[in-house]
């Protein structure tokens, strides 16, 4: 209905352009049609009606006009006709077209569903063979019809790997099952080579299943019968062997596979061998197999094997990146070297290639890797080989990835021996860019340490404060045996912030304590007070700073620093000067005393030995217990 559609709408437009043609040709005043009154011979002029020729052309027009609508419209009506005409057609001839097609479909299933059917009524038992029956076979194959005692397999419709050969039409088709077992593989052969060999000779079509190792094979019966005697020739001369090599696998199975490849090209024969397996397992013909047990045992007889088990430090050291460290023993020694994934190195090959590759293998354990093609030792100062250490190693890492060399340090005494090994022109970089090191890090202070108390402040808790003085400034810093002193080395920039920050350290334990603001400090030499002023186990420091609110710090041994409060601090500082007047009064009597003493020996002659002393005042120096002692009266 769409094209009649668009058929009436384009004869519509014709037709209206038709009849707008025709109005415009009768109506024009310019028009072929005369309008002109025959000429007439008038002898004296005539009034003419103009209103009745008025109506005589309105009349003509009209007729005209009506004239040319109704051919308008018998167009369209003729030109609707054929339309619909063509339509009607176009759509009768495709019908047919369809049914055509239909009908051939229906054929073609047809004939399929008769061959299928002819196909399946034909099949015949499958036939199992073993190597023990298959000469035995030689009989024609019966075509069953009727019932069998034979296990009927259908095959199955599928693609397969081996080529086909085509069976000529015309002549009685069959076919029948092979069960090939194992054999999947030879009767196949290298690239489809045997199979496509028996379908060239016997004309026969052979599908092998390897999934239920089934062949079947389609034809007419002396092609199906002779393909079958050629499959069973085949099948039937087959050999199977299990071979162990034990440690020498590795030996047999060759450098990525090279060795049992040449076996198998060689005797013709098929080797399996698993991955963590040292069993080899032979199939093929007869005499393929025990060409291909001969090559092995061979190989087995005339090898050495020796193995040692390996760390993962030197396994990776004998595989190397990518196995280029293995692939070179190998290659330089002749021997075969494989690792296993119980660690278990094994070597194999002749004696001598056997006895190589295990010197070669120890050398690069030793070294790491391939033994270097030059080695140099270096003796330095301990504070030398410590600064090419690094921090956790940092220094002698960089260098080693640098200079592509490998640096040992080991540290005896006061001295460190480095070994550089490597290429030649690597390692003589090497050292020389170790010296140049230890020439820019060469410069050095040293700093003496009044006491020996400095060395716990410089050391800090658990030697908190020199390590960060160390990551601070990279420098180094050593502390003498005796505590007197500390060297600090490194570059001159490195040593002269290191020693800014010792001297720093120095000054807050040497110096006065800081002072806050608004708090006062009396800075106080205690002389030999110094004890009475601590008190035991600094019971009298721990009084002056409760009672007064100060804090009370003794520094250098007898100066003390008094801080807080200006009252409090000159409250605490009255007391202490109260104890060191007490204190200085005691030592003069204690003089006098004793230079009386010495009067009175010197005049009455006395020895000395029976002289009482008065203990008090000795007592007064020399303890720490009494503060008011009276003097005895027992004589002096």
């Amino acid at each position: 209905m769409e094209n009649l559609d668009g058929v009436s709408v384009a004869v519509t437009l014709a037709v209206g352009g038709l009849i707008g043609m025709i109005a415009t040709r009768f109506m024009s005043p310019s028009s072929d049609v005369s309008t002109q009154e025959p000429d007439v011979k008038v002898d004296a002029p005539k009034k003419v009606d103009v209103t009745k020729k008025k109506k005589k052309k309105t009349s003509a027009s009209k007729k005209a006009e009506e004239k040319a609508r109704v051919e308008a419209e018998l167009l369209v009506q003729q030109q609707k006709e054929l339309a619909e005409k063509e339509l009607a057609e176009k759509k009768l001839a495709e019908k047919k077209a369809a049914e055509k097609k239909a009908a051939e479909k229906e054929l073609e299933a047809s004939k399929k569903s008769k061959k299928k059917k002819k196909k399946v009524e034909s099949k015949t038992p499958v036939v199992p063979v073993t190597a023990a029956v298959a000469k035995v076979v030689q009989a024609p194959i019966a075509i069953v019809e009727e019932e069998s005692s034979w296990e009927v397999v259908p095959t199955k419709k599928k693609k397969t790997k081996t080529a086909s050969a085509d069976v000529a039409d015309g002549d009685d088709k069959t076919s029948t099952c092979i069960d090939v077992s194992d054999c999947v593989a030879v009767l196949v052969g290298p690239a489809g080579a045997r199979i496509n060999s028996i379908q060239e000779q016997s004309g026969a079509q052979l599908n092998l299943d390897k999934g239920t190792s089934l062949c079947t094979i389609n034809g007419t019966v002396d092609q199906v019968e002779l393909a079958r005697k050629l499959v069973f020739d085949i099948v039937g001369n087959q050999g199977k062997e299990a071979v162990e090599t034990g440690a020498m696998r590795v030996l047999v199975f060759g450098p990525g596979g090279a060795t049992i490849r040449k076996i198998q090209e060689d005797s013709g024969a098929r080797l399996d061998m698993g991955k963590d397996s040292s069993m080899v397992t032979i199939t093929g013909d007869l005499n393929s197999v025990r060409a291909a047990k001969s090559m092995i045992e061979i190989i087995l007889k005339s090898s050495n094997v020796a193995s040692m088990v390996l760390d993962d430090r030197e396994i990776s050291s004998v595989i190397g990146k990518g196995g280029e460290n293995i692939r070179r023993l190998t290659a330089e020694s002749g021997a075969t070297v494989d690792i296993g994934s119980d660690k278990m190195c094994s070597i194999s090959g002749t004696p001598e290639q056997v006895m190589k590759a295990r010197e070669l293998v120890k050398l690069y354990i030793e070294h790491r890797g391939p033994p270097p093609a030059a080695t140099e030792t270096l003796t330095i100062p301990i504070d030398h080989g410590r600064l090419l250490i690094g921090k956790k190693g940092a220094t002698i890492n960089e260098f080693q990835t640098r200079t592509r060399t490998r640096l040992s340090v080991e540290h005896t005494m006061a001295m460190s021996t480095v070994v550089v090994s490597g290429e030649k022109i690597d390692v003589s970089r090497c050292v020389e860019e170790i010296y140049k090191l230890i020439e820019d890090n060469s410069y050095k202070e040293v700093i003496d340490l009044p006491t020996t108390n400095l060395v716990k402040v410089i050391l800090g808790v658990k030697g908190e404060t020199i390590n960060s003085i160390r990551d601070e400034t990279n420098a180094r810093l050593e502390i003498a045996d005796d505590s007197s002193s500390v060297s600090i080395l490194g570059t001159r920039a490195q040593v002269t912030k290191a020693v800014a920050l010792v001297k720093r350290k120095i000054a807050d334990e040497l110096g006065p304590p800081p002072v806050k603001t608004g708090n006062h400090q009396h800075a106080i030499e205690l002389g030999s007070a110094t004890g009475k002023i601590i008190g035991t186990a600094g019971s009298n420091i721990a009084r002056l700073e409760k009672e007064f609110g100060v804090t009370v710090v003794i520094k250098n041994g007898t100066m003390c620093y008094v801080t807080g409060k200006p009252a409090n601090a000159d409250s605490a500082k009255k007391d202490i000067d109260g104890v060191l007047l007490k204190h200085e009064e005691l030592i003069e009597k204690a003089k006098k005393q004793e230079e009386a003493l010495q009067q009175a020996v010197q005049s009455e002659g006395y020895s000395g030995w029976d002289v009482p002393v008065e203990t008090g005042a000795w007592d007064a120096v020399t303890s720490d217990s009494q503060w008011n002692i009276a003097p005895t009266t027992n004589g002096w």
